[in-house]
């Protein structure tokens, strides 16, 4: 449920900030520009952990 809302954010903001702009919204498209470069370093930081686990070497039990 976070990543899909990471992924809405990410991609919706940029019309929403588009549409504060030619509003002159001014203060929402800053708040927007804030949500949207949070969401994108949440997804950076999902897919880097992504990366390490796949390049994790699982040993197994010691006998």
């Amino acid at each position: 449920m976070f990543l899909n809302t990471l992924v809405f954010v990410a991609r919706s903001s940029g019309a929403r900030i588009a549409e504060g702009e030619r509003q002159g919204w001014r203060g929402e498209a800053e708040g927007l520009k804030v949500s949207l470069a949070g969401a994108e370093n949440a997804l950076k930081q999902l897919d880097a952990q992504v990366s390490r686990a796949q390049r994790a070497v699982h040993l197994g039990m010691p006998g």
